[in-house]
Order: structure tokens, then C-alpha cells, then sequence
């Protein structure tokens, strides 16, 4: 089945206007100019999917930084496994509480983010002082200049003397002055409609079987053989296309292309293999049960993961003692 896959990118300059990343929205179609109305995680896994599997991070941002933004269920999510986290830039949302508690614990998912190689970005909120906990984690704080104070904007400022790799970013800069005002006041990095639209990429996308996809999601569960593995991967064409596409993607930052399906399913390994494969059965069209069925296997799959760590610590105390003669 022949579907297309849609993702805007808006660039993101430097002081001196050279380019150091993009931010990447959802389209439903090659007209679309707005993001649809619902965001959510697995609206949020869909896009990283088609971003690395069947658009491909090559054309939408090379080698350059990727901003994508989240909703906070995104924080823990197992797509993120998929990701590259060192080109990854998760914008973080604001909470809609000041219940320290609430903000202390997304610090810690925030803090374990940083420790896998992810970039972090927030508004201004994030500077004000009940998120005194995330700022240490933060990367960037992106402001909207259109709805910015310039007390508010010093005081970015401040934080960002104080952070020293904290980085401000002026958005929605539309203007010459706009852009010369926040140069001046400091800011790193601008983004806006001064600067360039967003440019939406679009690619034809060819779907596996469902059955395939199940299938192969079984076999990795079960720690089959590489050799079944590779069987159902060569007789579907665009389940192949896309293992190899995703595999070869610049974030993996190998030498030399893949092209042996063996070769992949052992750089991947069956763990992320297996992930993969779940967002891949849930941005199929056509089923709308399939992100029900992806979060069925995740939630299979890592409980399987957690039987066979308890198993191991089982077999390990059950080991026979040596007698002394």
C-alpha cells in the first residue's frame, strides 16, 4: 500500500545567520501550513519514525540539529530508543501546576534524558523560579519575541550568564529589526519567518504487510534466529527498505553502508530492533487498532525483558555450592 509521509522543517542561525539546526513540525499533507490539532506521544512517535524511516534524517537534517516538540508523556516513552540523542533536540512543555512534586519528578526524567545524550530546550517558564530544578538540564530556552518583554528578555539573559551552556533562542523573528534587537541583547540563535518558512518534505511510502511486521515482532520476542529473522525480512520488500533506510541513517555514524539484513539486525540488536518495529506497526494507515497493538507488544516485550532478568538472577543464586572434601 502506497501512503506519503509529511514533515515541515523551519531553520534555526546563528548570530552570523549560518545554519545549526531545523525544527521539525507534522503535516498532513504537502499543503498543510499548521500541525494537527491533536499532539500527543504517539503523534510524537509517528513523526520520529517517518522522520528517520521513510523520509529519512539525510534530507530533513543531515548532520545538523533536529528540535521536535513533546508533550511530557514523551519523557519516558520508548520511541525515544529509536532515536539519535546526541542530533536531538526535545522541546519540553510547560506544566500546568506549580505542584513542586510534579516538577521535581519530570527533573529527574529531564536529568536521565541528558544522562543518554538528548538535548533539552523550554520556553522562558523555565527560567522562572519554581522550574529551578530543570534549568541545570536545559540547553536552550527558545522565546517567542512576538509575546517577549524586554525585562523578560534580560532576564533570560541573566540565566544564560549564569549557565554558561545555555543557549537563547529568539523565534519568531519576522523583522530585520526584530532579529538586530535580539542580536543585540545577546541571544545565540534566531528562528523565524525573517529567516526562511517552513518547508515541508514529503516522501512516498510503501507499507509492509501487517502479518510481516507481527511476525517479525514475534520472532525478535522470542530471541529467534537470525536466520528466521532475515527469512521474513526477505520477502518483504518494504519492510527490508525501511530496516535499511533507518539503519543507515546518519545518526548511527557508521563507515560504510549496510546492506546485509544479518548485518543490521545485529548492529540494532533485538531490543531496539523490537522497538522499532512497534512504532513501525503503529504509522501503518489503514488499521486504526495499530497503536493499540504497538503499545500491546511494547508492553509485552519489556515484560519479557523483565522475566528474563529475573530468571538470570534466579539461575544465578540456584547455582550448585562447591563442598569442601
Amino acid at each position: 500500500m502506497i501512503a506519503q509521509a509529511h514533515i515541515a522543517r523551519q531553520p534555526i542561525v546563528d548570530r552570523k545567520q549560518q545554519l545549526i539546526g531545523y525544527e521539525l513540525f507534522a503535516r498532513e499533507s504537502a499543503t498543510s501550513t499548521h500541525a494537527p490539532e491533536h499532539h500527543s506521544a504517539e503523534s510524537d512517535s509517528v513523526l520520529l519514525f517517518n522522520a528517520l524511516s521513510n523520509i529519512g534524517s539525510e534530507r530533513l537534517f543531515g548532520e545538523k540539529l533536529a528540535f521536535v516538540n513533546c508533550v511530557l508523556e514523551d519523557l519516558g516513552a520508548e520511541h525515544l530508543d529509536i532515536v539519535f540523542p546526541d542530533r536531538m533536540v526535545l522541546e519540553i512543555p510547560r506544566i500546568h501546576t506549580d505542584d513542586a512534586s510534579v516538577i521535581a519528578e519530570v527533573a529527574t526524567k529531564l536529568k536521565a534524558l541528558r544522562e543518554r545524550g538528548f538535548l533539552l530546550a523550554a520556553g522562558p517558564f523555565a527560567a522562572a523560579t519554581p522550574y529551578a530544578a530543570w534549568l541545570p538540564q536545559i540547553n536552550f530556552l527558545k522565546a517567542d519575541v512576538q509575546a517577549l518583554s524586554p525585562h523578560v528578555a534580560t532576564a533570560l539573559q541573566r540565566k544564560a550568564d549564569i549557565y554558561r551552556s545555555l543557549r537563547l533562542v529568539a523565534e519568531k523573528v519576522e523583522t530585520a529589526e526584530q532579529f538586530k534587537t535580539y542580536h543585540d541583547a545577546g541571544f545565540h540563535f534566531f528562528q523565524g519567518y525573517y529567516f526562511a518558512r517552513p518547508q515541508t518534505i514529503s516522501a512516498k511510502v510503501i507499507n509492509p504487510a501487517h502479518a510481516n511486521v507481527l511476525q517479525l515482532m514475534n520472532l525478535v520476542m522470542r530471541q529467534a534466529d537470525l536466520d528466521e529473522i532475515e527469512s521474513v525480512l526477505k520477502r518483504d520488500p518494504a519492510l527490508s527498505f525501511k530496516l535499511l533506510r533507518y539503519i543507515n541513517s546518519s545518526g548511527f555514524g557508521l563507515m560504510s553502508e549496510i546492506t546485509s539484513f544479518r548485518h543490521a539486525v545485529v548492529i540494532l540488536g533485538y531490543k531496539k530492533l523490537f522497538r522499532w518495529l512497534a512504532l513501525l506497526l503503529a504509522t501503518i494507515p489503514g488499521n486504526a487498532a495499530s497503536p493499540a497493538i504497538a503499545r500491546t507488544a511494547i508492553t509485552r516485550g519489556r515484560m519479557m525483558e523483565l522475566l528474563a532478568q529475573n530468571m538470570l538472577s534466579e539461575a544465578k543464586s540456584m547455582r550448585p555450592l562447591r563442598h569442601s572434601t
